[in-house]
């Protein structure tokens, strides 16, 4: 199988103890949130908005040590920045990481999300 970035930082997260990963499905999420659900490893966590998620993340973190949190590009990581923030000042350890159109993509087209679906 070959191993792409994505698969390979889900793998360190694992190894850290990471088996559960929150987020919200997205539009330039669905890659990872594919990737996580084809893996026995580590199950899939949505939520029904970024904020929700981070906090379940956080909550996670508080029982297990540390979680890993999933958006998306843009308003998804800017409703997850207080819950992020306030997990940071509570010194508990989440993994936010975002997922955004690349640069071919973004310069194809004005809509990078329409041309996605192309």
């Amino acid at each position: 199988m070959t191993n792409t970035v994505i698969k390979y930082v889900l793998d360190r997260l694992y190894d850290l103890g990471i088996k559960d990963i929150f987020g919200v499905a997205g539009d330039y999420a669905f890659p990872i949130e594919d990737t996580v659900c084809n893996n026995q490893q580590q199950r899939w966590i949505g939520n029904c908005n970024e904020l929700n998620a981070a906090y379940a993340a956080d909550g996670y973190a508080r029982i297990k040590g540390m979680a890993a949190l999933s958006t998306t590009f843009g308003v998804g990581e800017l409703s997850a920045i207080n819950a992020i923030a306030g997990a940071y000042a509570e010194k508990f350890t989440d993994f936010p990481f975002s997922w955004h159109a690349s640069k071919w993509r973004t310069k194809k087209s004005k809509t990078p999300c329409a041309s996605y679906f192309r």
